[in-house]
């Protein structure tokens, strides 16, 4: 963990980075049964099935979750992802108490996470 803390530093200069969390839709046909087509289909476009994957500092993936319907926000993906039970009920940051000049660790998201003890989450400054 300290060895991919330290690595984040040096590309972004935030203390405390273990990965980057975010989520993709992957196109799939149409689903047959009229009556979940509509769960499938996402805003941008097409039908899908969303995948949520956490990245380290070398674009390695530590962490993939998918399956969920292609309607469904990266919140929601977030609260049923196998990522959200490891660190919520088993404190994976905590494993050892690492921690990098003070910062536990945590990973980054983008608006669509939610800002909590172990995701920050950028924003854009107004004004």
């Amino acid at each position: 963990m300290l060895v991919v803390m330290e690595e984040f530093m040096k590309l972004c200069g935030l203390l405390g980075v273990q990965g980057v969390i975010d989520s993709t839709h992957l196109s799939i046909l149409k689903p047959q049964d009229v009556f979940i087509e509509d769960y499938y289909y996402h805003k941008i476009g097409g039908y899908n099935i969303v995948a949520q994957c956490v990245v380290d500092s070398n674009k390695n993936l530590i962490d993939v979750f998918m399956g969920l319907l292609g309607s469904v926000n990266d919140s929601r993906v977030l609260l049923q992802s196998g990522s959200y039970m490891k660190v919520q009920y088993i404190g994976l940051f905590e494993i050892g108490r690492v921690f990098q000049n003070g910062f536990a660790p945590y990973l980054l998201g983008d608006k669509g996470y939610p800002l909590i003890s172990w995701i920050m989450t950028l924003y854009k400054e107004e004004g």
